[in-house]
């Protein structure tokens, strides 16, 4: 259904502010590749395609949320619902970009939209993606890997992307499984090595080789994107 999307990794003010809850190191440097992307897709007529963190930090939502310090996990609280620190920063948000949430529900079973359902509902938003009034879809999630919302591998069996032009945070984590979720749909990925930030430098070093060597990712700066994706699908 599309060709080209752009895919925007977890751009929150938990993630990308050097005051957030679980700031990652040097996150500040990319933020104008960050609007520079945003604002290209927009303006051109591409979808963009991410992930949101949205946790909830209660009893019911232990078993997802496995990673926060409260659940004996390893990370502080972050991006919780209905704080500032959830939302995305303000070059991740076009003024023409309307943005809808694929939500992660709790009762599974009972809430999610069969696969026919969630392609009526992305063909319905997406005919509205034309330059200059952008669309974004973005994959609620409380864990790091955004596989953990089965909307994300449904919509890519629905839409089947050829490429994905993918950035954010955090190199080493969120990343990386989005980079693997879409490699593992034969999606061929260009990641913008001036629009990431990773928590480990040297573990991000390594995914980035590993990922041009064996598995085909193209590696790309901000500008060398922008050139290349320069109109609709």
């Amino acid at each position: 259904m599309v060709k080209i999307i752009f895919y925007d990794v977890d751009t929150q003010n938990d993630f990308i502010n050097e005051d957030g809850k679980l700031s990652v190191p040097q996150a500040k440097e990319i933020r104008s590749n960050l609007e520079k992307l945003t604002n290209h897709a927009v303006e051109k007529g591409i979808p963009l395609f991410g992930s949101v963190d949205a946790h909830f930090g209660t009893p019911d939502y232990r078993h997802r949320e496995g990673e926060l310090s409260r659940h004996s996990g390893p990370f502080p609280d972050h991006c919780m619902v209905d704080t500032s620190g959830q939302l995305k920063i303000p070059e991740t948000t076009h003024k023409y970009l309307t943005q809808l949430f694929l939500e992660h529900s709790l009762d599974w079973n009972a809430n999610a939209l069969s696969e026919r359902e969630l392609e009526d509902k992305l063909t319905d938003f997406l005919s509205g993606v034309r330059p200059n009034s952008g669309r974004g879809v973005f994959f609620e999630k409380q864990s790091y890997d955004v596989r953990s919302n089965p909307y994300f591998n449904m919509t890519l069996d629905v839409l089947n992307p050829e490429v994905a032009i993918v950035y954010g945070v955090a190199t080493d984590y969120c990343v990386k499984a989005a980079v693997e979720g879409l490699l593992a749909k034969n999606v061929q990925v260009y990641l913008v090595v001036d629009a990431i930030k990773g928590i480990d430098s040297a573990v991000s070093e390594s995914l980035l080789a590993k990922w041009e060597k064996e598995d085909g990712v193209k590696l790309v700066t901000t500008e060398e994107a922008l050139e290349k994706f320069g109109g609709a699908n």
